[in-house]
C-alpha cells in the first residue's frame, strides 16, 4: 500500500515505526498517517490528515468502527472513510466525525454526504429523556430502543 500511494512522496511521507501486528492484522505508522492490514479481508488501507485524527481519538482500530475497509474518499467538498462498523467524514471548516450504528445506517440509507442532510458536523449526543441523536448540515437523526431511528429535517 505504501508502494501504491507514493511512498515517502505520498502524505504518509517516512515511516515511523516498524510493522505492528496484533490479532485482527497489522499496522504501521508513518509521518502522515498510518496504514491498516485487515488478516480477514487481506487488504491494506491508509488514514490520514483529519480522519486519521478523528480515528486516533477514538483508539484507532481499538474502537468500535474497528479496521478501515476503504481508502479515503475525497468529494467536492470533503472526505470519507468507510471502517468494519461506520464511517468518518471530514469537511473544511465542519471537522471529521463518525457515524455508526442505527443513526449510521439511517444515514447512509438517506444518501449519506450526497443526501439531504449533507455532512455530520456532531458527534452523537444524548438527550435529557434518553434520546441519542446526531446533528448534519441539514437535520438531525434521531433514535431510541423502542422506536428505531428517524430523521428531523432542517
Amino acid at each position: 500500500r505504501y508502494k501504491e500511494v507514493g511512498g515517502q512522496l505520498s502524505q504518509l511521507k517516512y515511516p515511523t515505526s516498524g510493522e505492528l501486528t496484533f490479532a485482527k492484522g497489522a499496522a504501521q505508522t508513518f509521518q502522515g498517517g498510518n496504514i491498516y492490514w485487515n488478516k480477514t479481508r487481506g487488504q491494506s488501507y491508509s488514514v490520514w490528515g483529519a480522519i486519521k485524527s478523528k480515528y486516533a481519538s477514538i483508539n484507532g482500530s481499538s474502537s468500535y468502527l474497528g479496521l478501515p475497509r476503504s481508502n479515503e474518499m475525497a468529494g467536492s467538498q470533503g472526505a470519507g472513510q468507510i471502517f468494519e462498523s461506520g464511517k468518518i467524514f471530514w469537511k473544511s471548516g465542519k471537522g471529521a466525525f463518525t457515524t455508526h450504528g442505527a443513526i449510521g445506517d439511517l444515514y447512509n440509507n438517506l444518501g449519506s454526504r450526497g443526501g439531504k442532510l449533507g455532512y455530520p458536523v456532531s458527534e452523537e449526543k444524548k438527550t435529557a429523556d434518553g434520546k441519542t441523536y446526531q446533528d448534519y448540515e441539514g437535520g438531525q437523526i434521531y433514535w431510541t430502543k423502542s422506536r428505531g431511528a428517524w430523521v428531523l429535517y432542517k
